[in-house]
């Protein structure tokens, strides 16, 4: 939940040059793990989930 935004944003950004550079370099895993985690996040309807600041905007510290 803490990246899922942003990393779905720089996804967009890099993309592109993740896979020219998997050509270019001969490195078919580069970033690999990076787009693994994209595709989930985009799987599990990232993109449609409320906004952290709006849906914990009542949380409080948990008292022990």
């Amino acid at each position: 939940d803490l990246v899922g935004g942003a990393a779905i944003t720089i996804w967009k950004v890099i993309k592109i040059w993740v896979y020219e550079t998997r050509v270019e370099r001969s490195h078919p895993t580069f970033w690999e793990w990076y787009q693994w985690l994209v595709d989930q996040l985009l799987e599990r309807g990232e993109l449609n989930r409320t906004p952290a600041f709006e849906a914990y905007k009542n949380w409080k510290k948990p008292s022990y």
